[in-house]
């Protein structure tokens, strides 16, 4: 029984990241129609169609690494998966991009949920740090950029100032102690008030130094 169980489980899953998938490409195409199709096809019209091998090549390159930050976070958090699956949930969890701060992305944390019962709260630290390793390495491209036109980026100290600051707060014991005990009080909330401590464990493990400057490089060279 628990054979076929978790057949039918992963048979549900398949249909969920294909959906997932399909929801992602019809809001892009929706995008594309809304914003003016005769701008997007000049566009097309004005590519260098013999870099498109180049293109396509870097941008996959790019994502294989963004991968490899995220199977680094999982095997720091010590959660499992088979590595088609992996691949799999990674591309399904790229549908919510265009979400506001990709922060959509905490669907790749329900369909792990489904694949091998790990809380979500236990791996959604994991789409925080990605997006928090994407912002500090773009702030140094920006340093990079900048400095290159002879001029110095005023706002992107405090930019990286917050970012320090972001940091803190998501590994601060005291703050997640009383974001525990304020929750708890709230018969509405307060069953995620037990989550908590193990969002807040996750996330120490994944923003301690040593993580931070792993996923930072391959960031920076994503």
């Amino acid at each position: 029984m628990a054979v076929v169980s978790r057949l039918i489980s992963v048979e549900h899953l398949k249909k969920n990241l294909i959906l997932a998938l399909a929801f992602g490409v019809a809001v892009y195409l929706v995008f594309a129609l809304v914003s003016g199709l005769d701008y997007l096809l000049n566009a097309l019209g004005g590519l260098h169609w013999s870099l498109l091998a180049l293109i396509f090549g870097l941008i996959a390159t790019s994502y294989a690494m963004r991968f490899a930050r995220w199977s680094y976070y999982l095997k720091l958090l010590k959660v499992s998966l088979p590595l088609q699956m992996n691949v799999a949930i990674f591309a399904a969890g790229l549908s919510m991009t265009i979400s506001p701060g990709k922060f959509g992305e905490v669907l790749k944390s329900v369909f792990i949920r489904q694949v091998n019962g790990t809380p979500i709260a236990r791996t959604a630290p994991a789409v925080v740090a990605e997006r928090v390793t994407d912002g500090t390495s773009l702030l140094a491209w920006g340093f990079i950029g900048a400095l290159a036109l002879g001029s110095w980026p005023w706002l992107l100290p405090i930019f990286l100032a917050l970012s320090a600051l972001g940091i803190a707060v998501l590994r601060s014991t005291k703050l997640s102690l009383l974001a525990e005990k304020t929750l708890s009080k709230f018969s509405l909330v307060g069953r995620l008030a037990p989550h908590v401590r193990s969002f807040h464990g996750a996330s120490n493990e994944l923003l301690s130094y040593r993580p931070l400057l792993a996923a930072n490089a391959i960031s920076f060279l994503a």
